[in-house]
């Protein structure tokens, strides 16, 4: 269990600032993803141990009113609801046991609510699996690790608040979205969301960090973030309905991400501010055999280098110009294997195999 002695009351506002351009916008993307790390670490590095005592024994679905460390002594079965948290700073260990439902309720569920732990056990056959709200524009400083939340009715874990942690995850099967979170600013590590009813993720505001994750054969996309600033590093996206990417906004990255027979687009990328903003950038992934382009960018001033796009439905690379573009290597591909928009300028290419 943790409790942040550093406020991000004073970092949010400019962080929105800068995405609704309120501040000056700097023009390589490399200093806005900067920017970004520096956020989430101090979110992550300003805590300090909260409970030294013995955790409370649970043994049936109750209401935890009080902060401090609780512990599963067994495994719970629950009509409608099963722990209901009405307290910030708790620290739920599961302890290994599984918490299963009837179709109805939560499984672990808050209302407003932050500095919440949950830890170590599976949740399943809910509506929602895992459900913390809060007011938006609040800091929920939640984490959430090394749990199996799949199979439940509606949605899987569903978070409100910037600023968390999600690690070491597994969120399958769920009728709805995998994970939700509501606000900026958290860290999305070793989660894998796959066959999922809606989108794997749905990572909703600016400035996530996604890495080692996996988000396969969901009904939506596989990730999906609307604001700017975020970076997905070293992920699986593929075989879903919508794209396998989709990162809207400008100023984001997917670096070595593999989005592969997806229906729509393998990675997607938008742009911001009113301007046609994109900055975003591409690098040393992989986007094949998807329903349609492999890689697309809608708006200006972005850069792909060292990608194959094979043999999709539509174009290898859509890009629009002015882009910079180096490397691609893209064949086989239905339309084009990298057809440029040149109607706002030119894009700079450089050893590009895409005939």
């Amino acid at each position: 269990m943790t409790t942040r002695k550093f406020s991000t009351a004073n970092l949010r506002p400019a962080l929105f600032a800068l995405y609704q351009g309120k501040n000056r916008m700097f023009e390589k993307s490399s200093t806005l993803k900067l920017i970004t790390l520096l956020a989430l670490a101090l979110c992550a590095l300003a805590s300090t141990p909260a409970y030294a005592a013995a955790p409370t024994p649970i043994n049936a679905c109750q209401t935890l009113s009080t902060p401090g460390n609780f512990v599963l002594t067994k495994n719970l079965a629950a009509t409608g609801e099963c722990l209901v948290l009405t307290s910030n700073n708790i620290n739920v260990d599961l302890a290994g046991h599984t918490i299963s439902g009837d179709g109805s309720g939560r499984g672990i569920g808050g209302t407003n609510v932050r500095n919440i732990v949950i830890n170590d056990g599976n949740i399943k056959n809910f509506s929602t699996g895992i459900s913390l709200t809060l007011s938006s524009g609040n800091t929920g400083d939640n984490t959430i690790q090394n749990m199996n939340v799949s199979n439940n009715t509606g949605g899987g874990i569903l978070i409100d608040g910037c600023c968390n942690t999600f690690s070491n995850i597994v969120a399958n099967s769920n009728t709805g979205i995998g994970l939700r979170n509501n606000d900026c600013c958290s860290t999305v590590t070793k989660v894998v969301t796959n066959g999922n009813g809606g989108d794997g993720m749905d990572l909703l505001d600016c400035c996530y960090v996604v890495e080692n994750s996996t988000a396969n054969g969901n009904t939506g996309s596989g990730i999906f973030s609307d604001g700017c600033c975020s970076a997905v590093n070293d992920s699986v996206a593929s075989n879903n309905s919508g794209d396998g990417l989709d990162l809207e906004g400008c100023c984001s990255t997917a670096v070595k991400d593999v989005t592969n027979g997806n229906s729509n687009d393998g990675v997607f990328f938008s742009g911001c501010c009113g301007d046609s903003r994109g900055n975003n950038i591409a690098v040393n992934s992989t986007a094949n055999k998807n329903g349609a382009n492999g890689f697309e960018f809608t708006d200006l001033r972005n850069s792909i280098t060292n990608v194959t796009a094979n043999k999709n439905t539509a174009h290898g690379v859509f890009m629009t110009c002015p882009a910079t573009e180096s490397g691609i290597a893209a064949k086989g591909n239905g339309s084009t294997n990298l057809n440029e928009d040149t109607s706002s300028g030119v894009c700079t290419a450089l050893n590009n195999k895409a005939p």
